[in-house]
């Protein structure tokens, strides 16, 4: 749900930030990729998210707090 091509004009790429509670990936804009030696990803210059997609984990509600531990607990995702 979000344009073809950066503000760079370069191809966006479906870039997976978290997988299974853990950070895998970043956004990489073409001007990081050339400073950082790193593969560009399509990502915009400001290099923040566009079109995220959310799924629901499968922990019960009473067992969040014990097993998140210094985590990020959302509560109430507002747009």
């Amino acid at each position: 749900l979000s344009p073809a091509f950066s503000d760079e004009g370069s191809p966006r790429l479906d870039v997976p930030l978290i997988t299974q509670g853990q950070a895998v990936q970043r956004l990489i804009s073409a001007r990081s990729a050339a400073e950082f030696a790193l593969q560009a990803n399509g990502a915009d210059s400001y290099e923040s998210p566009c079109a995220l997609s959310l799924a629901p984990g499968n922990l019960a509600s009473e067992a969040i707090l014990e097993r998140l531990g210094t985590g990020l607990y959302i509560s109430n995702l507002w747009y």
